[in-house]
């Protein structure tokens, strides 16, 4: 990567492609309340921009080599923006579909090729958590807009703001980032595969917990009337865990570091449980979003310091997102056939099972076992 524009720029491009779903608590009731849709079919437009976002990630590679990691970030944001314009321009439930179908294949892109431009960052790990605060604050700032605009013109105006958005980031220069696929690999493929599934247990417990912390907090004693201050103090335990990766050096941000994270992860979770008024349920709420936001690229910084390429990155992306996918479906199977004690069990699980798939796959790459000093 070529110095802090680049950077910015990535950030930029990573943020573009995650704001939709960011922004989803508030778009999508307006989607359906705009088209008369029922949650089943708000939940099928919903999840076919994920897989879609998901499968076009996956193939960000391939599709690269052949056309060029630059064309294809300038094709991206193009047809994000002409998506969320056909989004606002929609008629009915067949076009809404192709629009937010055709945003997924967009966003999916982006996303992997941000990853893979912030990976070249010799501290890549402050990178990746300088997008887990991008991300905060662009959804505490675009919330408010969109609230307004929600209900003051209308579901459609929504969206030509994101597609407005789409066009600054063309015009601030993304083409212009030094994008690479390609490079030296010093990981070896059983090695790769196994970074990338640390990526997805990981993700998939921690979005096996997260739809029902709700849920859980209410079952132990937390009102509907505190649940939403108790949010937004979790909320502010994630920002503070990017801030606090992002001001670790690189010797400091390796597998330790990452076992550390981890091991205050099982500990909030287990802690949902163990409380039993709103406060208890706002600290574990905090200390959960803390190690989330911290391990996630604690995680990533340890497949750099393996030796993992860009290409390997922009998978990472696709891993994530398939654990975005996976985890509710695992969280509500399991909530609802063995009951709560099962899905914290399997939320704590996913931090020490990803940092086993981690050290497995250490001493597989010439990188770490030729490195000197702390993990």
């Amino acid at each position: 990567m070529n110095g802090r524009l680049d950077a910015f720029r990535a950030l930029a491009l990573a943020t573009l492609g995650a704001l939709f779903v960011n922004l989803q608590p508030a778009l999508a009731p307006a989607i359906a309340r705009g088209f008369g849709l029922d949650t089943a079919r708000l939940g099928f437009v919903l999840g076919l921009e994920s897989a879609l976002a998901i499968l076009s990630s996956a193939a960000v590679v391939s599709i690269a080599r052949v056309a060029g990691a630059r064309a294809l970030g300038v094709a991206a944001i193009a047809l994000y923006i002409a998506s969320n314009v056909a989004t606002a321009l929609s008629g009915n439930i067949l076009e809404l579909c192709i629009a937010r179908g055709a945003s997924g294949i967009a966003e999916g892109v982006m996303i992997a090729l941000a990853f893979a431009a912030l990976s070249k960052s010799p501290d890549a790990h402050r990178l990746f958590a300088a997008f887990g605060v991008t991300q905060f604050v662009t959804a505490s700032a675009a919330f408010p807009l969109m609230t307004w605009l929600l209900h003051t013109v209308g579901w459609h105006a929504a969206f030509v703001v994101l597609a407005v958005v789409g066009c600054a980031v063309l015009l601030g220069g993304v083409p212009a980032i030094s994008f690479s696929i390609g490079g030296r690999n010093d990981a070896p493929h059983d090695a790769r595969i196994i970074g990338l599934l640390s990526i997805f247990v990981f993700f998939v417990a921690e979005c096996a917990v997260w739809p029902f912390l709700a849920n859980i907090g209410t079952r132990h004693g937390t009102s509907d009337e505190l649940m939403g201050g108790a949010l937004s103090i979790g909320a502010l335990g994630g920002l503070t865990g990017s801030l606090f990766v992002a001001a670790l050096s690189a010797r400091r941000s390796g597998l330790v570091a990452c076992m550390a994270a981890g091991a205050l992860n099982v500990i909030a979770i287990f802690a949902f449980t163990q409380g039993s008024n709103a406060s208890h349920f706002a600290v574990a709420l905090f200390a959960f979003n803390f190690a989330w936001a911290a391990f996630a690229p604690l995680q990533l910084s340890v497949l750099k310091q393996l030796g993992m390429t860009p290409s390997t990155f922009a998978l990472a992306s696709t891993a994530t997102n398939a654990g975005f996918a996976v985890g509710p479906i695992l969280g509500g199977a399991l909530l609802h056939v063995r009951g709560e004690n099962s899905l914290i069990a399997a939320g704590m699980l996913g931090a020490p099972l990803a940092i086993a798939l981690l050290a497995f796959a250490r001493p597989m790459t010439p990188m770490a076992r030729n490195a000197t000093g702390p993990a």
